[in-house]
């Protein structure tokens, strides 16, 4: 993707969720290579524990100095302000350009706003709990990605006055596999992006029908 490694990826506030929660399989005390380790075989000053890793003060420790579980929860909010290289920043951008900035001029800044970070957190929550724990994801996707639900809906909602209705949902299909393959990018998960989806767009329908 043309950009920093997974690793930096987590010392700038990427999802990870080995800082957010305390994984067993992964604990705070666990070593791996720094962000500055330059071999598959770090020497020893290269080489850093979880908590080193997650930065941003570490965990903290509780009364007897023993070091408190993870608990980062700005790890929901900051990788919607970071991406996983130059190609990802490019997409997500051409992304905004054609998708949000409708959305933002039919609803306006606030309501916009309120959905693009609601949208974008959500998907962190989903992704922090059902993707893999020893992968790091960033990006915008999730916020987009709900800007694109809210054309689903308003396109099946409002099907019968729409011009050409089938032609936006043909482009939104697409725009919808776009996404998912985005999410097999490295760095990107599709968590993120189909969850925010399912629970914007079908799960909406199925509430305004039951």
């Amino acid at each position: 993707m043309i950009g920093p490694a997974s690793i930096e990826l987590v010392t700038l506030g990427a999802r990870f969720p080995p800082c957010m929660k305390l994984i067993p399989d992964v604990p705070p005390d666990m070593s791996i290579a720094c962000a500055n380790a330059t071999s598959l075989t770090p020497s020893s000053s290269q080489v850093c524990t979880i908590e080193q890793v997650c930065g941003f003060g570490g965990f903290g420790r509780d009364a007897s100095g023993q070091t408190k579980k993870p608990n980062q929860w700005f790890r929901f909010i900051t990788p919607i302000f970071l991406h996983a290289g130059i190609i990802h920043l490019l997409l997500n951008m051409f992304a905004q350009y054609i998708l949000s900035a409708q959305v933002e001029r039919e609803m306006g800044s606030v309501g916009f706003f309120i959905l693009y970070f609601a949208a974008g957190i959500f998907g962190n929550i989903l992704g922090g709990n059902f993707a893999l724990v020893g992968l790091p994801s960033v990006g915008a996707s999730g916020a987009i990605v709900g800007t694109l639900a809210v054309l689903w809906v308003d396109l099946i909602a409002h099907w019968k006055l729409e011009y050409k209705p089938v032609q936006k949902l043909i482009g939104h299909i697409i725009n919808l596999v776009l996404v998912v393959g985005l999410g097999f990018v490295p760095g990107v998960d599709n968590f993120s992006h189909l969850g925010v989806w399912y629970y914007s767009t079908p799960h909406y329908l199925y509430d305004k029908d039951a």
